[in-house]
């Protein structure tokens, strides 16, 4: 079965490297508004100058001062044996015990239609509420 990758070239072209974030910006705009909204989700969280480092790390970033929570999204291109989806917790200034960590979802994955629909739920579930170990 062939899965139907999008933006894979996203490494060698700037401008499919752009489009690629554009996806991931407009596909943030359909996650839940309303827990968006109530728990101030800023995007993006991780400010870089993406055309001088288009290596997909990462890709997308969102953070909400109000739960402590952010979310990453790494993008990396299709490869035989690799899966196309892995997802962990991490923390981000401070260790997990750290009342002012960030803990952050992230999201590793090679962008195809299958995966959009993976993460759309992961995003869902992550968004609301408090941070969760």
């Amino acid at each position: 079965m062939t899965k139907d990758y999008i933006y894979q070239d996203f490494l060698k072209s700037a401008d499919h490297y752009q489009a690629a974030i554009s996806f991931w910006q407009d596909l943030w705009e359909h996650i839940d508004p309303i827990r968006r909204h109530l728990y101030r989700w800023v995007q993006p969280w991780m400010t870089i100058n993406p055309m001088q480092v288009m290596d997909g790390n990462p890709i997308f970033t969102a953070y909400s001062p109000t739960i402590n929570k952010g979310i990453r999204i790494i993008q990396y291109p299709p490869e035989p044996n690799s899966p196309d989806l892995v997802v962990w917790h991490d923390t981000f200034g401070g260790q997990i015990t750290d009342c002012d960590a960030i803990h952050e979802l992230v999201i590793a994955c090679a962008l195809s239609y299958q995966t959009k629909i993976n993460v759309i739920a992961l995003m869902e579930t992550w968004i609301g509420g408090p941070p969760t170990a």
